[in-house]
């Protein structure tokens, strides 16, 4: 029941970031990734709860295998360290 329109369509994540630093959006993250610079929307917005989200990390089979396994590892410990 509430309007809405797509105001930016990006498959990155920076793409993501930039839209809702600039004030045209709002996006899913779980709470342990969600910058430090961004906040979590209150239920002032009337949004309906998520529910759970799965996020997967992808990589393609012929990059190089060190630098996919550092980010990987980088964002995992990310992830843990905020949950914590």
């Amino acid at each position: 029941g509430r309007s809405w329109r797509i105001t930016c369509n990006t498959r990155e994540v920076n793409g993501v970031l930039a839209a809702v630093r600039a004030g045209i959006g709002v996006a899913v993250f779980p709470r342990s990734l969600i910058p430090a610079d961004l906040i979590k929307v209150t239920n002032r917005f009337g949004l309906p709860e998520l529910g759970h989200v799965d996020f997967t990390l992808l990589s393609n089979p012929s990059a190089a295998r060190e630098p996919v396994e550092a980010l990987t590892t980088a964002i995992l410990a990310r992830a843990v360290s905020r949950v914590a």
